[in-house]
């Protein structure tokens, strides 16, 4: 019993040991890559199983079995600013995925965090909306975007590029009919929603 009891407690030890590397580039096919909270973001090889790279905040993506036909480094980071929609009130950090306008064949899911003081008045996580655009453009185009928690929002994506949570119009309404809003999206309260 004693033996036993060794082999499972090196066995702890080894395992407490390799979480708490700060290495967070692993080559493998699948799996989970998380940021120990370097500004350099994050990279990590994903193969057709699928897997998740996330910064230490929560923001990141998780790409599905089968979405990509090879291994493709996948990129996270911050970038200290990108362009800011018009008409809109950032409530998070920008994050840049990558490779710049990777494609999936089923899509891939990009979790944001947002800051709740950063909310408008009056507008909660239930306004917060993750918009996209190609790194470097302000021609960006709204998700269709899913409350995770009090501090993170998330929305499917079919390629990669730079994704910011926003407040669609500020403090007051940004759209008044349906007709500013995305192919899909009703203005409801002066804001574009997803049905």
């Amino acid at each position: 019993m004693t033996t036993v009891r060794s082999v499972l407690c090196m066995l702890g030890i080894s395992f407490l040991a390799a979480c708490s590397s700060e290495a967070a580039t692993p080559a493998t096919d699948s799996g989970t890559a998380a940021d120990t909270g370097s500004s350099a973001g994050l990279e990590m090889a994903i193969g057709a199983s699928g897997g998740t790279v996330s910064n230490a905040d929560g923001s990141g993506v998780m790409i599905p079995s089968g979405a990509l036909g090879a291994t493709v480094t996948i990129t996270v980071s911050s970038p200290a600013s990108a362009p800011a929609p018009a008409s809109s009130t950032v409530v998070g950090d920008p994050l840049v995925l990558g490779p710049e306008g990777q494609t999936f064949t089923t899509p891939a899911t990009v979790s944001l965090a947002f800051d709740p003081e950063r909310l408008p008045s009056g507008r909660t996580a239930a306004n917060v909306v993750i918009m996209t655009a190609a790194v470097g453009s302000n021609n960006y185009a709204p998700l269709t975007t899913t409350v995770v928690d009090s501090t993170h929002v998330s929305a499917q994506t079919s390629h990669f590029s730079v994704f910011v949570p926003v407040v669609l119009g500020g403090g007051g309404g940004g759209c008044t009919s349906a007709n500013e809003c995305s192919p899909g999206q009703y203005c409801v309260e002066g804001f574009c929603t997803a049905g």
